[in-house]
């Protein structure tokens, strides 16, 4: 989990994080979504990205919604394995249509996809600022994260190179 970021650098970055005596793990939808309610990243209780799949709030209700869950669900890793198969198959169909083997879905679009939920996954291309609305915040190169902020110094940025990414996706294709 981490609580944000200030000034474009990620804080609060925890690979076992706990809220109220709990794991994340042990939470519930309700409790993570009381945590994710706390807009200040100074606030040591605020939740922004949380679980495997480091679901920002947004994205989190998203899936909850989108998988039926209730607020008393536990953020089990089984739970957060769905959350993470929900972001991938079904917020970014393209990406589970070229899982399948949709030969429309090239290997870029998929890892682009990838890149624009996941800020670890490196963009396929050079991609220009605002070329998706807000976003990019600024000029990336191939390998940057979709979510590159140039001022930070511990901001997101993508955490495997193209070639990985591309070797993973093919394998991974049916």
């Amino acid at each position: 989990a981490n609580r944000g970021t200030i000034g474009g650098n990620v804080v609060g970055s925890q690979r076992v994080a706990s809220r109220g005596g709990k794991k994340v793990s042990e939470l519930t939808v309700a409790e993570i979504k009381k945590y994710q309610s706390i807009t200040d990243p100074n606030n040591k209780d605020r939740l922004f990205t949380v679980g495997k799949y480091q679901a920002i709030p947004d994205t989190f209700n998203q899936a909850v919604k989108g998988l039926g869950l209730s607020d008393d669900t536990v953020f089990t890793p089984d739970v957060q394995e769905k959350v993470g198969l929900f972001l991938v198959a079904d917020k970014r169909p393209k990406v589970g249509q070229f899982l399948r083997g949709d030969g429309n879905i090239s290997t870029d679009t998929a890892m682009l996809e990838l890149a624009r939920e996941f800020a670890s996954i490196p963009v396929p291309t050079a991609i220009a600022k605002g070329t998706y609305g807000d976003w990019p915040k600024t000029d990336l190169k191939a390998g940057d994260s979709f979510y590159k902020d140039p001022k930070a110094s511990q901001g997101n940025r993508a955490q495997h190179t193209v070639e990985e990414t591309r070797a993973v996706l093919e394998k991974a294709r049916q």
